[in-house]
């Protein structure tokens, strides 16, 4: 369950933030907008691609969190064309999905990457006796 919370996590926070009107207000992050929907959104797609079912599918696996993610980021583009200052840009899509490619890529295919990305944020402790 753990490893799946952080996408539901993180989707929720894209759709949430895709929903603040902008307004002719510059974004909160000051990096460009492709480069945040590129690094996100190869986020969330290695965020898929940590769950058991999708890792264990190999690049079939790898395939469907990268078309999740790609997915994702189309229903969030066609959400921001009802939000007032927003608009659903084919770029930022074509962000999202470049970037969900590479990430899960270098993820399903760099065992050394995904070493380093496989640590919890929460250890479980082991049993402590208590010696009273």
């Amino acid at each position: 369950m753990q490893k799946i919370f952080y996408a539901i996590a993180l989707m929720g926070t894209l759709f949430w933030a895709s929903g603040l009107s902008m307004d002719g207000r510059k974004a909160a992050l000051d990096i460009p907008d492709k480069w945040a929907h590129f690094f996100l959104y190869g986020l969330l797609a290695t965020l898929f691609l940590r769950h058991p079912k999708f890792l264990k599918k190999g690049w079939r696996g790898m395939l469907l969190a990268v078309l999740a993610a790609s997915a994702y980021g189309a229903s969030d583009e066609f959400h921001q064309k009802f939000v007032p200052g927003r608009v659903a840009d084919l770029a930022d899509w074509i962000a999202d999905t470049l970037g969900a490619l590479l990430a899960a890529g270098l993820y399903h295919s760099w065992k050394a990457y995904r070493k380093l990305l496989e640590f919890s944020l929460f250890p479980k402790k082991k049993d402590a006796h208590i010696n009273s």
